[in-house]
């Protein structure tokens, strides 16, 4: 497809999901919601710059625990890898990022 996105949107920002475009604008950002809409996942790169930057995105859903108090929130186990010193803790009860602004827990947790 690059050929034809040079023609058309050099210089501009794409997503690209499963051969087709999803969105095109002058900067990530605006982009970013339609790519992450396709499927948990697009090709974003802005057209002619494709060696300098590589982004990717996905989503992830997560269930909900609906007893958790005061309000429903997602947790699962995770395996946290500290690739520096090539080891990994496994944690039974985490909290995934919801990709909110601000996350408030209690103290406990």
């Amino acid at each position: 497809m690059r050929d034809e996105l040079l023609a058309k949107y050099r210089g501009k920002w794409v997503a690209v999901h499963k051969g087709r475009i999803v969105s095109v604008a002058d900067d990530p950002l605006s982009i970013m919601e339609q790519a992450l809409a396709e499927d948990g996942y697009a090709y974003t790169n802005k057209v002619g710059d494709e060696d300098k930057i590589v982004i990717r995105q996905r989503r992830v859903s997560f269930p909900y625990d609906d007893t958790y108090s005061p309000t429903p929130l997602p947790r699962m186990a995770a395996v946290i890898h500290n690739f520096q010193r090539t080891k990994s803790k496994t944690v039974a009860d985490a909290i995934p990022d919801t990709g909110a602004d601000v996350t408030c827990l209690p103290i406990d947790d």
